[in-house]
């Protein structure tokens, strides 16, 4: 588990790692949806796709994942494991409810993964999501409420404990309210949000470093003429994080960054795209000291690169480059920026066949250092039929100073989807 999210763990379809609430649910859930940033390279058309049942205009989607796999280094050690890693298995049943008539969709879903062993690291997730949104012609509104029971395998707090490390899984609850809203005002597209998301942990082992945090965010955003190809873009956002259940000595304090942004965008649809933003952001952590951060914070330097080209409706080539600020407890220390580089292609070889491929870097704070992960990532979707679709990957990870976690890690999973 990647240590640069500390919060959102759900296991997307079984295997995803590290997302954040947003990025993990589905992308049809109103006020949930991915924000746009770096380059997303998907290939959905090639997952099997549900018809589900159907009560009036309600649409009711189940599915289930299923999965077999190797993990060589979970963070096993901690439990005592002697040897080289653990075959694990993991199941994910999830229904989803879509009523296009009153715009609500809503999912629940369970996702539970076995080491054979290590059971210490056994973890079990349980999500629920539901989201609604008026159109009214151009303009819309989305509204989105969350809560998530969630467990993190293995070492993914130990930063926040000075590297001392958690060695059993802990226990994360999460609630989440998410409103946005679009408004077309003649040349220029306005949209923007608010969310709040609580986090509480229960820890099992060496406690993180705080119990509870609480995170207040907003983005304002302006677009030039929808239709150009280029389009000037300017962007605000803001967020406010309290902590509660502080440890003495740990590194964490209230946090608040407001940064502005300024750049070009292509729309998403085209077929060569094109995003880049760059600004700065002010970020301030009170009551932190000895960690390498001031308590009065100071100006950090962001930015958002991004390009893409997509020839068809399977197949992709992205490339991007960012620096965020991180005024929020599920990235680096506070204070800190966080910097990300990736390039991810997917072929489509036919309608139901498609191969990917994945190269991300990673660079965060952590107490005493840099933390730096790189991982690549192999995939195929194979879907046959309308119901099933067969997803083996191989994954490998390597790390540089991240405290707890191994240095590297190799994962071989093959997933199945059925979805009726």
């Amino acid at each position: 588990m990647s240590l640069f999210t500390l919060m959102g763990m759900l296991a997307c379809g079984g295997w995803a790692r590290g997302q954040s609430l947003d990025a993990a649910l589905p992308g049809d859930i109103p006020g949930f949806q991915v924000q746009p940033g770096l380059a997303r390279i998907t290939a959905r058309r090639a997952m099997a796709q549900p018809l589900g049942f159907s009560v009036q205009a309600l649409q009711i989607l189940p599915s289930i994942d299923l999965g077999i796999g190797y993990d060589h280094a979970s963070g096993l050690a901690a439990s005592g494991l002697d040897g080289p890693g653990s075959p694990l298995v993991a199941v994910t049943p999830q229904l989803r409810l879509i009523d296009p008539i009153i715009g609500m969709a809503g999912v629940v879903r369970l996702n539970a993964v076995r080491y054979a062993r290590a059971p210490q690291q056994d973890t079990t997730n349980v999500t629920a999501a539901l989201g609604w949104r008026v159109q009214i012609g151009p303009d819309r509104l989305d509204l989105g409420v969350a809560r998530a029971a969630l467990q993190e395998d293995a070492l993914g707090l130990a930063a926040s404990d000075g590297g001392a490390g958690s060695a059993l899984p802990f226990r994360v609850q999460l609630r989440a309210a998410r409103a946005a809203w679009r408004h077309q005002f003649g040349v220029v597209t306005l949209d923007g949000g608010v969310g709040a998301t609580q986090s509480t942990i229960s820890a099992q082992g060496v406690a993180p470093g705080f119990r509870e945090a609480t995170t207040w965010q907003g983005r304002l955003r302006a677009i030039t003429t929808r239709h150009a190809p280029l389009r000037w873009v300017v962007q605000l956002d803001g967020r406010r994080t309290d902590y509660a259940g502080v440890l003495a000595g740990a590194p964490y304090g209230a946090t608040r960054a407001l940064a502005l942004q300024a750049g070009v965008a292509t729309p998403r649809d085209a077929i060569f795209t094109l995003r880049a933003l760059v600004g700065g952001a002010q970020v301030r952590v009170a009551g932190v000291r000895g960690v390498g951060l001031s308590p009065t914070g100071g100006v950090v330097p962001v930015f958002v690169l991004a390009m893409g080209w997509m020839p068809d409706r399977l197949s992709a080539v992205g490339v991007s480059l960012s620096r965020t600020d991180t005024g929020n407890p599920e990235l680096s220390l506070p204070g800190h920026p966080i910097e990300r580089a990736g390039l991810a292609a997917a072929l489509g070889v036919d309608r139901h066949v498609v191969v990917a491929a994945r190269l991300h870097g990673t660079q965060a704070v952590v107490p005493g250092g840099v933390a730096r992960e790189w991982a690549v990532r192999l995939a195929v979707r194979w879907r046959i039929g309308r119901m099933v679709t067969v997803a083996p990957h191989l994954s490998e990870r390597w790390r540089r100073d991240v405290p707890g976690l191994a240095p590297r890690e190799f994962r071989a999973v093959l997933a199945l989807r059925v979805a009726p």
